[in-house]
């Protein structure tokens, strides 16, 4: 089995991270393996800041290495302090508690019902739940 760009996946495979670079892609990556720009820095990581920046109206974008890194940031820009408490749904991935506890706050599991916390990722401010400090909600694929 070959693991270069654009080779085919043996039958019956599912692929979980087999690269697929098309057009200007393969490029991209060589020139960040020729450069030594092959980390959180460097020209691609910020032109994507300011891409991503620019498309949402912002002045600034920062990227982040991980979703859960990404959900930690955003607990601490919404005000999340030690021992508050985050509302968590008990249907997703490790992260968001993970990003919680990196806070030093306490998930508190939601039980899912219905599709309350359907939608693109979030975090809320404040809640009006007694003890509550924010709300994360993360979309899971059930909801697609």
């Amino acid at each position: 089995m070959s693991y270069e760009p654009g080779a085919a996946v043996a039958e019956g495979s599912i692929p979980l991270c087999v690269p697929e670079l098309r057009g200007s892609e393969w490029r991209y990556v060589k020139e960040c393996l020729d450069t030594g720009w092959v980390s959180s820095v460097g020209p691609f990581v910020e032109q994507l800041e300011t891409t991503v920046a620019g498309f949402v109206g912002v002045a600034h974008g920062v990227a982040m290495s991980t979703g859960t890194a990404a959900l930690h940031i955003a607990l601490l820009a919404a005000g999340v302090k030690r021992d508050d408490e985050v509302l968590v749904s008990d249907l997703t991935f490790i992260a968001p508690a993970n990003a919680v506890r990196y806070a030093n706050a306490w998930p508190v599991l939601n039980r899912r019902t219905g599709r309350w916390m359907r939608g693109a990722s979030s975090i809320s401010w404040r809640t009006s739940a007694p003890g509550l400090a924010a709300s994360c909600s993360i979309r899971s694929p059930v909801d697609a």
